[in-house]
Parts: C-alpha cells; sequence; structure tokens
C-alpha cells in the first residue's frame, strides 16, 4: 500500500516524491513514511547518499574501492576502480578471510554486512588488512543505538534476519578492542 505524505522530501538518490511503509510496516521515528517506491531506498541508503555527496567528484574519483553488498547509497560511477562482492555470487568474498593482497583498497565499504558474519572480530581485522594505510573502511550496521551492549547469539538467528548478533552502543569500543593500535577511532578516542 503506498502512501503519500505532502510533507515528505524529495528522494536524495532519484528524486523520487512517494513514499511508503518501510519493512516490517514501519514508519520512521519522525513517523514519515520510510521507502521511496521509486528506487525502494529507506533513510539509511539517502543518509549515506547525502554523506557521499559531501565529498569532492574529484577525491571519490581516484579510489580503488571494494564494496562488500550492494547498497544503493552508494553509485559505482564516483569510482575509478570499483568491485563489488556478492554474497553467493560470482564475486562473493569470504569476510573472514579474503582472497586479496594486503593494502589493495582505498576505500572498502561494509554496510550491513558485519552481523552476518559468525567471527566480526577476524572481520574487521581482514578489512584493516586489505584497506591501504591512508585508507577507509566505512562500516554500517542495524541500529547500534537501540541497546546498551552488543547480543552476540553465536549463530544467525532466522528471526532476527540471519544476524549473527545485534550490535549495541558498545560497538566502537567492541572493535578497538579487536584491533588494538590498528583502528582509527582508537586513537582518537584516547586523546579524550
Amino acid at each position: 500500500m503506498i502512501l503519500k505524505s505532502s510533507n515528505q522530501a524529495r528522494c536524495n538518490i532519484c528524486r523520487g516524491t512517494q513514499f511508503e511503509l518501510g519493512p516490517n510496516e514501519r514508519k520512521s521515528a519522525t513517523g514519515k513514511l520510510p521507502r521511496c517506491t521509486r528506487c525502494r531506498s529507506l533513510e539509511r541508503h539517502r543518509q549515506l547518499r547525502q554523506v557521499y555527496a559531501q565529498i569532492p567528484d574529484r577525491y571519490l574519483a581516484g579510489l580503488d574501492v571494494l564494496q562488500l553488498s550492494p547498497d544503493i547509497g552508494v553509485d559505482p560511477i564516483w569510482f575509478s576502480c570499483y568491485e563489488i562482492s556478492l554474497f553467493g555470487g560470482d564475486n562473493s568474498l569470504d569476510l573472514e578471510a579474503f582472497d586479496r593482497m594486503d593494502a589493495s583498497y582505498d576505500l572498502v565499504i561494509c554496510n550491513h554486512v558485519l552481523e552476518h558474519v559468525a567471527d566480526d572480530r577476524k572481520g574487521l581485522q581482514e578489512l584493516i588488512r586489505i584497506a591501504r594505510p591512508e585508507g577507509l573502511i566505512q562500516i554500517t550496521v542495524p541500529s547500534p543505538y537501540t541497546r546498551a551492549v552488543t547480543v552476540d547469539w553465536g549463530y544467525p538467528k532466522e528471526e532476527a534476519h540471519g544476524h549473527y548478533r545485534g550490535y549495541g552502543r558498545n560497538f566502537l569500543q567492541r572493535f578497538t578492542e579487536a584491533e588494538p593500535g590498528g583502528w582509527y577511532c582508537r586513537s582518537r578516542s584516547s586523546t579524550r
């Protein structure tokens, strides 16, 4: 069922103006309709697009990029060299043991993937290994602000979309412990 709202913003991905309820018939936290009917983007996709829109095109164009799982918030044409890993597809990479050389990428995009990995700390170590020393690893996970600490079930929980864990507000601390000294947030938080 498509619902329209006269105060709904225009989608920054496809410029669509019609929105509908999101997964599980939900509205956004502000009561708006979250899913664009044209490109199917949700708030998280449009927020990511907004972040990348702030980066100069000339900077993005020079990057070698690996994206783990498709995300409509990222456009492959922004980059000079772009590779995507599709779980179960032709280029399905194992996040816990990448078949890639050290320091292969300027940017590694990992949106809504780590929660599907049995050993997310090993996954983070692999992300760091394949990123160049001056590179960037962009990670998003579902709703870490909704719980105080990460809950790790130790198996892919079916009723939680096959996630091994639900991340909490201790998300950064969890990964700082996994890769001491190799995580930018570690050095930044230690100066506070």
